[in-house]
């Protein structure tokens, strides 16, 4: 039997709907609102309930339909009489009418034309689908009670009661307590024995019948009751709510809200809609804009790339807009990141997986790699190409709307191959006549590209250390440059270890030995440095122990690194050098120390007068004494005059006869 739905709901139903249930021992109906309250609204274009949650969104041209479903109104409407409800439009910004609404004859999600408006008052409500949640057994008992109660009455009713099925038979054997000694209450039990027993349209019918034929009730009677009750429990999916559908078209981009209001007071319900236009703009987008084939500490090899689309106002473009992803090097997939929540768990506010990606903390970079956005692998087929559709992303306390498509960059060697380092070209290709809505013309598309850097590991060749000084007097200390690129030549990632190793008693000075790595002192020294710009830094520290060269090996290599630890069956351990995920390489650089050679000394003046062995004598007195005073005199003056030249006077002697 196919259920015509009725503006006239019936009037026994609610009339005795509790009691009823009593009689049949069946529990209280639960459901998701009160009697009459607008308990969804459905996005026919997307079947989604948009009901109190995120905005519905609509394409400027375009005709959208949204269906108000009514809480259980069969209990409300018990007058007989229609239950009318209010709709109303209010544009917030841009242009929307109203124009179509379901009317007498009209499926859910049909609707007949209606001049423009932003306002339709007093219109009927139709029965719909079970929408809102209600007990369906429950609901069934309401009907079986309404038919038998319409059977026992002179005054008619909505299931056929006046049709003279019942009162008018040929042997007038009506159903009356008075008539054939049946009570309703008896009616009752016999049907709620038959409802438990879990066939309820069935059992139920045919359990009432065979009740009544043996209760002298004519046998046509009873079939014919038997067969209503059929298919009204058939109709119960179909009438339990109440539904109305309106038509809404967007000329003018904007933002509107839709609201249907119940005329007896029951609670309304409203949905927030945004009309958009066709893409106009795209702006790309990637983080982070750097990544590593072989992640050294801090660092990824997986970044998101999004596009942001807006229409010819600026504001977000309708969603749906198919946009076709490639890239010419490593892969990408979207399967992670083509909805709405998935898109926000990665890229959105505090708990966004690459939002919070900082090269400073390790463990963000820890978590983006352990996330299923890193770890769900590409289609094997297509690791380079992907097609997503566009939807909208509602974030920030003033509910901005983004119309986004999204993908992940996948540079590891896992998923990616092969993979080589150097830039990657993320394209997009926006179909911009993807939504024929004849405002941009097919195969318009917009194509917008985004360069993200691939850096590799250290490179065979791409290893150079230098010292300065290389020779030094022992004692003092050698700074070693350590110089790390990948095979493009390209810096390796800031936070690649450096590990250093020298003989002879030297000391090194490095990240290492100021971080708890441990680094070993003598015989051997060892330490680890890491790389900022591709270069890292140590000290050798030359000691008069040992005179002569000092031997620095270095070692590097990709992702990983030299130091850490290793768990293994609880037990913890430092880990210095080895755990590398590339081949090793190692360059050497020497440093010589010298002790210079002491310069020789010169001896001392001698300042003793000459040895002749006499002493000093006395001058003579005898014969002559005056000329040998004078001698004597002449001898000192001269002595005199000798020390004078000596000390670098020139002196004239003058000597009178």
């Amino acid at each position: 039997m196919k259920f015509i739905r009725k503006a006239l709901l019936p009037a026994a139903i609610a009339a005795g709907f509790l009691g009823f249930l009593g009689a049949v021992g069946t529990g209280v109906p639960t459901v998701s609102a009160a009697a009459g309250d607008v308990c969804a609204i459905i996005d026919e274009q997307t079947g989604e309930d948009v009901l109190g949650g995120d905005a519905a969104s609509i394409v400027v041209g375009e005709r959208a339909y949204f269906t108000a479903y009514f809480e259980n109104v069969l209990e409300v409407s018990y007058d007989g009489s229609d239950w009318l409800v209010d709709v109303n439009l209010n544009d917030r910004s841009g242009d929307s009418d109203i124009t179509s609404v379901s009317q007498d004859g009209d499926d859910v999600g049909e609707t007949t034309d209606v001049n423009n408006t932003d306002h339709l008052n007093a219109y009927k409500v139709y029965g719909a689908d079970n929408i809102c949640g209600d007990d369906v057994d429950d609901i069934a008992g309401a009907y079986l009670e309404a038919l038998i109660d319409c059977v026992d009455t002179d005054a008619g009713g909505p299931f056929g009661c006046d049709d003279g099925d019942y009162n008018d038979s040929p042997t007038n054997n009506r159903i009356t307590p008075g008539n054939v000694g049946i009570d309703l209450a008896d009616i009752a039990e016999v049907a709620a024995a038959a409802h438990n027993s879990g066939d309820l349209c069935n059992e139920v019918g045919n359990a009432v019948e065979d009740y009544l034929i043996e209760a002298t009730v004519d046998e046509e009677v009873a079939s014919d009751i038997d067969s209503d009750i059929n298919a009204l429990c058939f109709a119960i999916d179909e009438a339990l709510e109440g539904f109305l559908t309106v038509d809404v078209t967007c000329y003018e981009a904007g933002e509107f809200t839709l609201s249907f209001a119940p005329e007896d007071g029951s609670a309304a319900g409203s949905v927030r809609v945004l009309c958009s236009g066709d893409v106009d703009t795209a702006e790309i987008f990637a983080r982070p804009e750097t990544v590593e084939i072989n992640p050294s500490i801090a660092n990824v090899a997986h970044a998101i790339v999004w596009v942001v689309l807006e229409d010819n106002t600026g504001e977000a473009s309708a969603p749906g807009t198919s946009v076709f992803w490639t890239t010419d090097r490593c892969a990408i997939e979207s399967s992670t990141v083509d909805t709405e929540a998935e898109y926000e768990a990665a890229n959105t506010g505090a708990a966004g997986i690459f939002n919070n990606f900082n090269a400073l903390n390790p463990a963000t970079a820890f978590a983006v790699e352990q996330s299923v956005f890193a770890t769900t692998a590409p289609d094997g087929g297509s690791r380079q190409q992907e097609e997503t559709t566009t939807f909208n992303v509602v974030s920030g306390p003033d509910n901005v709307v983004s119309t986004i498509s999204a993908v992940i960059l996948h540079c590891d060697p896992i998923h990616a191959p092969g993979v080589t380092p150097g830039d990657a070209t993320v394209t997009a290709i926006v179909n911009r006549g993807s939504l024929d809505n004849n405002l941009v013309g097919d195969d318009d598309d917009l194509v917008v590209k985004k360069t993200i850097k691939v850096v590799g590991p250290p490179a065979a060749n791409g290893v150079t250390v230098t010292a300065a000084p290389s020779t030094l007097a022992c004692g003092e200390k050698a700074t070693i440059t350590v110089d790390v690129k990948d095979s493009i030549g390209q810096p390796v990632s800031d936070h690649t270890w450096v590990e250093a190793v020298t003989n002879a008693g030297g000391v090194l000075a490095g990240t290492g030995a100021v971080a708890g790595q441990q680094g070993l002192v003598s015989p051997v020294s060892s330490t680890v440095a890491e790389t900022f710009g591709g270069k890292a830094t140590f000290y050798l520290l030359t000691s008069t122990a040992h005179v002569g060269k000092y031997e620095v090996v270095i070692t590097t290599g990709g992702g990983g690194g030299v130091t850490g630890q290793l768990a293994n069956g609880g037990v913890t351990t430092n880990l210095l050098g080895g755990l590398f995920t590339t081949a090793p390489i190692s360059v050497q650089v020497t440093v010589e120390c010298t002790v210079p050679t002491a310069a020789p000394q010169q001896p001392a003046p001698d300042t003793h007068g000459p040895q002749t062995g006499q002493g000093i004598t006395p001058p003579s007195t005898g014969e002559a004494g005056l000329a040998t005073e004078t001698n004597s005199v002449a001898g000192a003056v001269a002595a005199v005059v000798a020390s004078l030249v000596i000390a670098g006077f020139a002196v004239k002697l003058v000597r009178e006869e």
